[in-house]
């Protein structure tokens, strides 16, 4: 344990730490979500991608990744109010119904927050709120399911 420490101090190892930290602790955000849950008292949950990685897309099992995190925070401070925020290139249509379905389940009120892009399944995700909220430089795309043929 000391050893890790040590090494995260000296930069070795910073971005395996990093990593280590957003996927076990799941704290390395709760100022910013705080910051903007105060401003709009309204629940805050985050869904974003890095798009030029090729893994970046929806898929079915992030419908149960929501679910989780819906049930591990405290929904409690600003009742019936929900807000998404969503970057992504899109993915799988279905996966993106399920999602909605799975964020209006722990709500009355459900708003997706787009800061830049929300392409083809993030709009059907965005399509699925009661409003949307975008900055002038934000995007949403064209609706494009496509087929994915392999063959040997």
């Amino acid at each position: 344990m000391a050893e890790q420490q040590k090494q995260t101090q000296t930069g070795k190892g910073f971005g395996l730490a990093l990593m280590d930290r957003i996927q076990n602790e799941g704290t390395i955000h709760h100022d910013a979500v705080r910051a903007v849950e105060d401003l709009t008292k309204r629940n805050l949950i985050c869904y974003t991608a890095f798009l030029k990685h090729p893994a970046s897309a929806i898929i079915q099992e992030d419908s149960q990744l929501i679910e989780t995190l819906l049930r591990s925070v405290d929904l409690s401070q600003y009742p019936d109010t929900l807000d998404l925020l969503l970057h992504t290139p899109g993915g799988d249509p279905t996966a993106a119904e399920r999602i909605v379905m799975t964020c209006r389940a722990y709500t009355k009120s459900f708003r997706v927050i787009v800061p830049q892009t929300a392409m083809s399944a993030g709009t059907l995700v965005a399509m699925g709120a009661d409003s949307i909220l975008m900055t002038e430089t934000s995007e949403m795309g064209p609706i494009d399911p496509q087929m994915i043929i392999t063959s040997g």
